[in-house]
């Protein structure tokens, strides 16, 4: 929930990468096929932690390899250091369901 006193905004650069409205982060790695995603609606400034105002969708990888994201109708606010990876990825699409490709590997947390 967004309080009295947060400061909202549309973009943050964070050690030289930017995040912005439209952009997706990996909020969850659930394998190596199944992930969960977050689409920015808002970055928001409260003291001194950076959050995300997200849409979470669940995204699975097709046969030819990108994920296929499906919005959930979800909206969370997470910490920035709460993210699964920290690479944001551009989305390409406006419509419901949109395919994307991650930039890099990006596997389940191990647990120990």
């Amino acid at each position: 929930m967004v309080l009295m006193g947060d400061e909202l905004g549309d973009s943050v650069v964070i050690r030289g990468t930017t995040y912005r409205v439209g952009f997706l982060v990996i909020t969850k790695v659930i394998t190596d096929e199944v992930i969960q995603v977050g689409e920015i609606l808002k970055i928001v400034l409260r003291k001194n932690q950076l959050l995300m105002l997200v849409m979470i969708s669940d995204a699975a990888r097709n046969n030819l390899g990108f994920f296929e994201a499906l919005p959930s109708g979800t909206v969370a606010l997470l910490p920035y250091d709460s993210l699964a990876d920290y690479k944001p990825i551009m989305k390409r699409a406006n419509n419901l369901s949109y395919p994307f490709v991650l930039h890099h590997h990006v596997g389940p947390a191990s647990e120990e």
